[in-house]
């Protein structure tokens, strides 16, 4: 079996895998990696991963304890000699028990207790000095089935790669265990790696290079893409269907082809997104007019090969909604507006977050944890809820949506009349002739929208008010 490079993402068969060592990492991750040697005090704090000698916390000395709630935040309680306890900052340690659950470095390893404080050492994982000294492993908790899906490790700390934390009580699919043919675990300059004899990828030219389904979904059911030689296409594309047979996998089922053929790129055939290092978010544009159309999946795609685009999304979802008051969008997942709303969303791979066009502010419409209030709004146009319309700067005349019939066309020369009983024509321009539209019977966006409506009320000198939407007398 060849190479085969598969995107799992969207099968997920692999968990997270943690690094091998400490790169970029932060200058502390408590207390005490600022504080050398002070267990409470006037101690220099650590934010976001750096020492701010300018930020202060004034940590309580000799605080009884019992337990790590009794003391404040940034300290734990150590226990001592017979049953006391005594408050100390976190990152500090009379005994390596105190250490355990503290962050660290994102890498395998342990805590020790050194000096009074506690200090996490990665463990070494791939120094070498022979081949022989290397052997394959599993880069996720479960076996994989490509190259990719393999790292080289140290003989002697294959078992701690093993029985990692993050791996503990992962339950992997119930599937062979495939090692790809050729690849082999060596050691050079020091390190061991994976090595492979032959290369699927390698080209001179973008013309040696050609797109073809990265996972068992395929572009065109929301899979990624991916870009071979064209000599090892049949053979991967057969390799690709055999690991298929046995996966369990769901397709998001929405178009994910672009148009930007392969390239090679410094000796590597790879798609656009690969190539730019777009990342694997789908938010597609359109690029081109007339016969010339070109989708790419993402606006980092089409500015890294100096295109204009004109449409957020594919070209052939782009759709005529018509006008109105009542077409004003509808937000999808990526943050963008749609004015053809669900369908045109959906055909760009995106799911409708509310409706209404995207504003920050809107969010915390989403959080309210009440069901929807659906209302009816000033321009007789149904609002999915209350606080959406609200927050996009829509009044509204009742909750509920519009009637049959509300906000159409009435009075004026030709005497036109409301569809229902329920409903009263409001007409606001005082002069013959004047048109208005039909209102719900007892409804207001403003008080005087109650002057001339037929409605009841007190036998008292007063006035209308409109809280709440209602029409509603006031007594003086």
């Amino acid at each position: 079996m060849k190479r085969l490079m598969i995107l799992v993402a969207c099968l997920s068969l692999v968990s997270g895998c943690v690094s091998y060592g400490n790169s970029e990492e932060p200058e502390c991750y408590s207390l005490a990696d600022c504080n050398p040697g002070k267990e409470c005090g006037q101690m220099v704090k650590c934010v976001d991963g750096h020492c701010q000698a300018g930020q202060t916390i004034d940590l309580p000395c000799q605080q009884a304890c019992t337990q790590d709630a009794d003391c404040p935040q940034d300290m734990h309680c150590r226990i001592l000699t017979g049953g006391a306890g005594e408050c100390v900052a976190d990152g500090t340690c009379a005994d390596v028990s105190e250490c355990l659950g503290l962050p660290h470095y994102e890498c395998l390893g342990n805590f020790e207790c050194n000096n009074g404080q506690c200090k996490y050492n990665c463990l070494d994982l791939t120094s070498c000095n022979l081949d022989v000294d290397c052997v394959l492993a599993d880069k996720g908790c479960c076996c994989g089935s490509s190259a990719d899906d393999y790292i080289a490790v140290r003989h002697d700390k294959l078992s701690d790669w093993i029985s990692r934390e993050e791996c503990t009580g992962v339950n992997c699919p119930m599937m062979a265990c495939v090692m790809p043919e050729g690849l082999s675990a060596v050691c050079v300059s020091g390190e061991c790696t994976t090595e492979l004899e032959g290369d699927w990828y390698s080209c001179r030219a973008d013309s040696d290079c050609v797109k073809v389904a990265a996972d068992c979904c395929g572009c065109d059911l929301g899979g990624m893409e991916k870009a071979v030689n064209w000599d090892y296409r049949a053979a991967y594309e057969s390799d690709l269907a055999e690991f298929c047979m046995l996966a369990d996998y769901l397709c998001p089922a929405y178009n994910a082809c672009t148009n930007w053929p392969a390239v090679c790129d410094q000796g590597t055939c790879k798609t656009l997104r690969e190539k730019c290092n777009c990342g694997d978010e789908w938010d597609p544009v359109c690029n081109g007019t007339g016969a010339m159309w070109t989708v790419f999946g993402s606006e980092c795609e089409a500015e890294c090969v100096d295109m204009d685009w004109h449409y957020h999304g594919r070209c052939e979802c782009s759709m005529d909604c018509g006008a109105g008051p009542c077409f004003r969008g509808w937000c999808a997942t990526n943050d963008q507006t749609y004015y053809c709303g669900a369908a045109e969303a959906e055909c760009n791979g995106q799911q409708i977050k509310y409706q209404g066009a995207c504003e920050p502010d809107c969010e915390f419409c989403l959080l309210l944890g009440r069901p929807s209030i659906p209302v009816c709004d000033q321009d007789f146009c149904d609002q999915s809820d209350m606080c959406l319309a609200e927050c996009h700067d829509l009044d509204w005349w009742h909750e509920g949506p519009c009637l049959p019939g509300e906000g159409g066309l009435c009075g004026g020369s030709g005497g036109f009349t409301c569809e229902s009983d329920d409903l009263f024509c409001l007409i606001k321009d005082n002069f013959p002739g004047a048109t208005g539209a039909c209102i719900v019977l007892g409804h207001c966006l403003h008080a005087s929208d109650c002057n001339t409506q037929p409605l009841a009320h007190d036998e008292c000198e007063g006035y209308w008010t409109c809280p709440d939407h209602a029409c509603i007398w006031e007594c003086d």
